[in-house]
């Protein structure tokens, strides 16, 4: 697992560029997980190293919506806890189980994840007019204990392998919530990186991080998404996703032909 300059450089650049990637059309981590196992580390060490190194990434996405959780410190305690929660377990399950059953779901898990992003507009679509619906008819917030399951049900996920891991979200909040999407983002970015921290504090304990692959993607990823953020209005989201997707199946099918002994 020695990863000289040249891996190092070229992680730190495909940190760069997924970032970007999430910040603009999502399915970041469809990049730069399998380009960790490319390089030889083994899949679960890759997505322990995936999931710290995106943690600055994340953490920047959640700085830059931060007035939007103005009104909402309620419900960040009700959604931050069970997050921290759920992102620890997810991380924990992912260790306690193994590498043989992580590597066994991994193509499955690319899979979903590129449906995730190739679906992308459409989940959104559908989420923004329940959203609206909801709100346009005067709905009120369901239960405050709705949307602590909601966030820990998908802080699981994210905790384990995380990729897609903001549809879900997404998808998830809408239930409980009635409210302005970019309120809901907002709450969701939180949630993202609530998740996140919890999994890498985990992560950093089980000796599964390769440091100088996390260190050098966590600095491409921080400027990445503020570069994403900057060059998003020159970027054909359409022409992005579907580039994505069809590098996420590609993946997905090299994974499935690796499982079954092909080459």
């Amino acid at each position: 697992m020695e990863l000289g300059p040249l891996h190092l450089t070229l992680l730190a650049l495909v940190a760069f560029f997924a970032s970007a990637i999430n910040s603009i059309a999502g399915g970041g981590s469809l990049i730069t997980f399998p380009t960790l196992v490319a390089l030889g580390v083994p899949p679960l060490h890759a997505n322990a190293t995936n999931s710290v190194a995106l943690l600055s990434g994340i953490g920047g996405a959640a700085w830059s919506e931060r007035s939007e959780l103005a009104g909402q410190s309620g419900r960040v305690w009700w959604a931050v806890i069970p997050a921290l929660t759920g992102g620890f377990f997810g991380a924990w399950l992912l260790i306690t189980t193994g590498a043989a059953i992580f590597e066994k779901a991994v193509p499955w898990l690319v899979a979903a994840a590129t449906a995730l992003v190739y679906f992308g507009p459409r989940i959104k679509g559908r989420v923004h007019s329940y959203i609206a619906a909801r709100t346009q008819a005067g709905s009120k917030s369901k239960s405050c204990y709705g949307l602590a399951v909601s966030s820990a049900a998908g802080s699981i996920y994210s905790g384990y392998f995380g990729a897609g891991q903001g549809l879900v979200f997404l998808a998830l909040l809408a239930f409980p919530l009635a409210d302005s999407i970019n309120r809901i983002n907002a709450l969701r970015q939180v949630i993202t990186l609530s998740a996140k921290a919890a999994a890498t504090g985990f992560f950093i304990f089980s000796g599964h991080i390769v440091w100088p692959a996390a260190i050098v993607m966590a600095a491409g990823s921080l400027t990445g998404g503020i570069a994403g953020g900057r060059f998003a209005a020159g970027v054909r989201p359409d022409i992005l996703r579907a580039s994505v997707t069809a590098l996420g199946t590609a993946i997905a099918a090299v994974f499935f032909a690796k499982q079954e002994g092909l080459f």
